[in-house]
């Protein structure tokens, strides 16, 4: 039955391939064909977001800064930036000659438009509590003093402003002021990307066309920094919502890109003569959530005793065929912070298991340990994880739900245990705060801890590196000694591409980059 189903998701994804190729089987010679896993949730950046979403109009919209390669931060829109030493005010002086897709310059006028539209109760801006002082910063007021500079000025003092500008979680996009209608509803985003939105078939594809009147930056490309050169005229990203049928459609020509694979699929494709694998450590990671406000799980013996039941190593390993290690912490282990501080976690102790549930008075009691299917990762973990704490005595129920109704359940507390995964943050003040946090006030945190958080508003309000380290590892110890959740191990950033691409790389942020790429030159029709 699974296989049946698995084959006509195949043919109904070629079916579909072919209609929106005017029925040749090979994508034309000036069109990258990538396999996205879903639609995207709409054209609005910051209002309309997902991890999919985001990533398509990144190449449509781009901030005053951006992330390089390395996770730094590096001018985009703007030419150069200024913090004071008080830590307040936050200069930027634009490039000069940029211009949006509709032709009109891009002046400070438009950058205060656009945060202003985006410090907006009414707009819905998914991250506007990053800047309305929730999490610290707090964006007071901006002021245009000429055309080409636009100035921030914060209500107290706070060092991470362009680290949160960065962030490819919530793009901070300069947009021009025709994006709106007259009457301030949403029409379509009019940005300095080196691509523009050409066409929208919902549930189908997203193709984007090339803006030539782009113009990038001189440095190399580097993440989403540096020049950002459309080799290609167009990008089609086409949803294929089954891995099967994505690997299909690669191994028959249809699509040049697929991404998000599973390690699983490595040798499988490793044989194919037309396809190479691209790899590299993700920022994202997986943990097993653990609910503090269960009967059983409020006692911290109890949740010592699943953390030294699990061999993490293991896990680890028996997860990503041997791809990934054991990490402790929500930091990153390619993040410029993390520690040997960070490497401090939990043993792997039987022994010490069964004493701590004896203790905790723990008598076979079932445990429901959540997962879901969608996620194979999350998967594996679970399965993994219900064999190891069955061995130490644990009665552990493995529930598959599906993945709306697991992720519901996280704010509602409806749970015990639950195999989780969290996306990439690329600055660990980032990453702490998807975890860490009062629940009265935001009820999708995980861990609730005054020192933690005091440590982190310290570390937003340090420009000394070597200090924001130290907390960051205090925080960490905390962590571990309150057992909240319990971090596994990073995963694997894995993209099949054909070989008639030139240029791909695959980025730890797991954000495919389709600017600088190109195709090998083939026979074949322009897109529509």
């Amino acid at each position: 039955m699974i296989l049946g189903l698995r084959n006509a998701a195949i043919a109904i994804a070629l079916a579909a391939l072919s209609a929106c190729s005017n029925t040749q089987t090979k994508a034309p010679p000036d069109e990258i064909r990538i396999a996205i896993p879903s639609d995207i949730r709409g054209t609005n950046p910051g209002v309309d977001r997902d991890a999919i979403t985001d990533t398509i109009l990144a190449h449509v919209v781009e901030g005053l800064v951006a992330y390089d390669e390395h996770f730094h931060v590096a001018p985009m829109l703007a030419d150069s930036y200024a913090v004071s030493p008080d830590g307040l005010t936050y200069t930027f002086h634009l490039r000069k000659g940029v211009r949006f897709q509709n032709g009109a310059p891009v002046t400070s006028r438009e950058v205060k438009w656009s945060w202003n539209r985006l410090l907006n109760p009414a707009t819905r801006f998914l991250c506007r509590d990053w800047y309305d002082g929730s999490h610290g910063i707090r964006i007071a007021a901006i002021e245009t003093p000429d055309p080409d500079t636009a100035v921030f000025r914060l209500a107290r003092p706070n060092y991470l402003l362009l680290e949160q500008m960065a962030n490819f979680q919530c793009l901070g996009a300069i947009l021009h002021p025709d994006s709106v209608d007259a009457a301030g509803h949403w029409s379509r985003p009019i940005g300095t990307g080196p691509y523009e939105i050409a066409q929208w078939k919902r549930g189908q594809y997203v193709l984007l066309k090339r803006f030539d009147g782009y113009v990038p930056r001189a440095e190399p490309q580097s993440g989403y920094a540096g020049g950002k050169r459309p080799e290609t005229k167009y990008i089609r990203w086409i949803v294929i919502p089954d891995a099967a049928a994505a690997r299909a459609a690669l191994y028959s020509g249809q699509i040049d890109i697929a991404t998000g694979l599973q390690p699983s699929d490595i040798e499988e494709l490793s044989t194919a003569e037309n396809i190479r694998i691209a790899q590299t450590q993700s920022l994202e990671w997986f943990a097993l959530l653990i609910n503090t406000g269960d009967e059983m799980m409020k006692d911290r013996r109890m949740r010592e005793a699943i953390a030294h039941a699990i061999d993490y190593s293991a896990l680890a390993k028996g997860a990503t065929f041997g791809r990934s290690q054991y990490n402790p912490s929500v930091v990153s282990t390619i993040s410029p912070y993390y520690s040997p501080g960070q490497r401090a976690g939990y043993s792997f102790d039987p022994g010490l298991s069964r004493k701590l549930l004896w203790e905790a008075g723990y008598r076979g009691q079932q445990i429901t340990l959540e997962a879901n299917k969608r996620y194979p990762g999350m998967f594996d973990n679970a399965i993994i994880i219900q064999s190891m704490l069955r061995r130490v005595g644990l009665n552990v129920h493995l529930e598959i739900l599906e993945w709306a109704t697991q992720l519901s359940n996280v704010p509602e507390r409806r749970f015990q245990l639950m195999s989780f995964g969290f996306s990439g943050r690329p600055f660990p003040v980032f990453a702490f705060q998807s975890v860490l946090g009062a629940l009265h006030q935001n009820p999708w945190m995980q861990w609730e801890n005054p020192r933690a958080l005091q440590l982190l508003d310290r570390a937003s309000d340090t420009r000394d590196p070597a200090l924001r380290g130290w907390m960051f590892d205090d925080a960490h110890r905390l962590m571990i000694a309150d057992v909240p959740m319990i971090n596994l191990y990073g995963a694997n950033v894995i993209d099949a591409v054909s070989k008639r691409v030139e240029g791909y790389h695959v980025w730890s942020a797991g954000k495919p980059r389709l600017w600088g790429i190109r195709l090998k030159p083939s026979s074949g029709a322009s897109a529509p």
